[in-house]
């Protein structure tokens, strides 16, 4: 017996004993890189706020900081007029500095109006 005849031989048998277990990994390998891609395609990468606020620094929105994020895609959406912008960047100004209020409490000398003391 030759070594090629003997190569040959021990190449079959390790088809026969093993080659289909080989396939199932394939096959199992394959199922697994589609079911990734399908979900990697089903669901897009959502921004982070920070990079959203980023965007809105590079535009040159002001006050973006006080943004949430349903505002700041509302603002960096394309085709938004600049009065839009204003709008959306002055009800946010509002709301921030509602949240900064002093009515009651330095007037109390920190005492929050209506607690008893």
């Amino acid at each position: 017996m030759t070594r090629k005849e003997s190569k040959k031989i021990t190449r079959e048998v390790y088809q026969k004993h093993f080659g289909k277990k080989g396939v199932k990994k394939d096959r199992v390998a394959t199922a697994v890189a589609d079911k990734t891609k399908a979900q990697a395609e089903a669901k897009p990468k959502k921004t982070t706020v920070a990079e959203l606020k980023q965007q809105a620094k590079t535009a040159g929105i002001k006050n973006f900081q006080v943004l949430n994020r349903a505002e700041l895609e509302r603002v960096l959406a394309p085709g938004v007029t600049l009065p839009i912008i204003s709008e959306v960047v002055t009800g946010a100004v509002a709301r921030w500095k509602a949240g900064w209020g002093t009515k009651g409490k330095r007037a109390t000398g920190g005492v929050p109006k209506g607690a008893k003391v």
